[in-house]
């Protein structure tokens, strides 16, 4: 996956399989590559579930979560937040470093309710 931008907001460019493929286990066989297509995720979701993770002896903590996006897709993203996640959260994804997309992506919580 990598960012991309449309009108502004920042979406995640995905390899998914097109929609009539039925996947009964992932990752998908080799032989399904000519069913590989392209797709813009985001850029709001909705948190489906989430940990938090502990570095070990007093290290700083985080949350990993899955987010559902548009389109039946469902993305795992490090969760950055002032207050603790909750699940049906909406979420927004942001790059890590606005000035070089390749430095990957984090779900940020917002109060919009756009999804």
């Amino acid at each position: 996956m990598r960012l991309a931008s449309a009108g502004g907001a920042r979406l995640l460019l995905a390899t998914a399989f097109d929609a009539q493929t039925r996947l009964h286990h992932f990752p998908p066989p080799a032989s399904g590559a000519d069913q590989m297509m392209e797709c813009l995720v985001g850029p709001y979701g909705k948190l489906y579930t989430f940990t938090r993770v502990h570095q070990a002896q007093g290290g700083t903590s985080h949350c990993l979560g899955f987010a559902d996006f548009a389109g039946n897709v469902r993305l795992l993203g490090r969760i950055r937040s002032n207050t603790e996640p909750q699940i049906g959260d909406t979420v927004v994804i942001v790059a890590i470093d606005p000035h070089d997309f390749s430095a990957g992506y984090v779900f940020e919580t917002t109060d919009c309710e756009n999804v």
